[in-house]
């Protein structure tokens, strides 16, 4: 009888312990411009970690250490961030403070960052084509389960249509020229998220392509939304080699804003050349319950470069995650998309022919359509290059075939 009492008690002891273990996974930024921060440390107790490249982390610890420690967090250049009233445990979004704090002391103080924006919009038709346009890109998307099982990869060329700079109404448009789509073994029945991440894939571009567009979609530039904003002008700095304004946006009534973040903006031309943002915590909990999970998170970064007269899109870096039911067990999905300009980054290739068939962005029918070994060859072979490597080196080639 002793010996059952010992084994249930043991049994119940190892249990709660196990229910006491927390993997915390977050990501780490510079306060002021939301860069990663790589190589920052993250102490909890005897337990440590280290930022990636980034600026991702991942952490295995026990309740009780988390509620005695706190978090502490340190990296070269920054203050150290000691946490310990916690209110989000599946998803760390923590912001250091530079050393030297680089907020605008050479401004005048009615020269700020709505002041900016606001030359912005005076210089739109000088910065950004307000006449038709079409322009290639390539997305690769990148989305796994639960840290282990990859599910659905895409490789894509596309192009985008506008017939310009038009406030009322959005006339934007997606062509798929070819495409690719790796589908492996889903490790649990997703057929409706399968669907949704479709549409999330194509819908993505509506925000990105050129400047009515984004004018039109992120409210923090619109002046009719300031009032729903509050933002912090810093100093000068260079971006690409470009004098730029970097603006910090924070949301002052989440109910009518739901994004924050960093807008830089040339200071030669008024133009915006960057944007980096996520969702703040009201959005994410609205975007869970959209996708009935429990979690959501999601951060862009877009470029745009100069080709000597106007400003066109570069590169978008979309990374995220989100936390959704299937079957009463709570599944976690990682994705990171990119889009690039093809024919500005490898200039040299000739033009692929396309399929003619154009979709609205919100159509998926053609997502399907596949590509010729042939027409693939010159964006494989440019994919294979180590300049492609080193420009966007979180990009897990393997998952594609590479």
């Amino acid at each position: 009888m002793k010996n059952a009492l010992l084994l249930i008690f043991l049994f119940l002891t190892r249990l709660g312990n196990a229910q006491d273990t927390l993997f915390l996974k977050g990501k780490i930024v510079d306060e002021e411009q939301l860069f990663p921060i790589s190589n920052a440390t993250i102490q909890i107790g005897d337990n440590q970690a280290i930022s990636d490249k980034l600026g991702l982390f991942s952490i295995i610890v026990l309740s009780n250490q988390l509620h005695t420690n706190g978090i502490n967090i340190s990296a070269s250049g920054f203050q150290k961030l000691h946490l310990t009233d916690i209110n989000d445990s599946s998803f760390l979004y923590l912001t250091l403070s530079p050393l030297v704090k680089s907020y605008s002391d050479n401004v005048s103080v009615t020269f700020g960052g709505k002041d900016i924006i606001r030359r912005v919009y005076e210089n739109i038709s000088k910065n950004y084509e307000t006449h038709a346009f079409n322009q290639t890109v390539i997305q690769f998307t990148q989305t796994h389960i639960d840290d282990t099982v990859y599910s659905l990869n895409d490789l894509a060329e596309l192009k985008l249509y506008n017939s310009g700079l038009d406030k009322k109404k959005n006339s934007f448009q997606i062509q798929l020229l070819q495409n690719k789509q790796l589908l492996k073994d889903f490790p649990i029945e997703v057929k409706e998220s399968k669907e949704n991440m479709n549409w999330y894939l194509i819908g993505a571009y509506e925000l990105f392509p050129k400047s009515d567009v984004v004018f039109n979609n992120y409210s923090f530039l619109d002046t009719s939304h300031w009032n729903n904003y509050a933002y912090k002008l810093m100093s000068k700095t260079k971006w690409k080699n470009r004098s730029v304004y970097p603006i910090r946006f924070n949301t002052i009534d989440s109910a009518k804003a739901g994004i924050e973040g960093v807008v830089m903006i040339d200071s030669a031309t008024y133009a915006v050349i960057h944007v980096n943002m996520h969702s703040n915590w009201e959005m994410r909990q609205e975007m869970a319950k959209r996708n009935k999970g429990t979690d959501f998170f999601d951060q862009n970064s877009i470029q745009y470069y100069y080709d000597g007269k106007y400003w066109k899109l570069e590169s978008v870096h979309l990374e995220g995650y989100q936390i959704r039911s299937f079957k009463k067990k709570n599944h976690q999905f990682d994705f990171i998309e990119d889009i690039i300009n093809y024919p500005k980054t490898y200039p040299s290739v000739e033009k692929i022919p396309f399929f003619k068939r154009v979709i609205h962005s919100a159509k998926l029918s053609s997502f399907n359509t596949p590509g010729t070994d042939e027409s693939w060859k010159p964006i494989l072979d440019f994919i294979h290059t180590d300049s492609f490597r080193k420009e966007f080196p979180w990009i897990n080639l393997s998952l594609f075939g590479f």
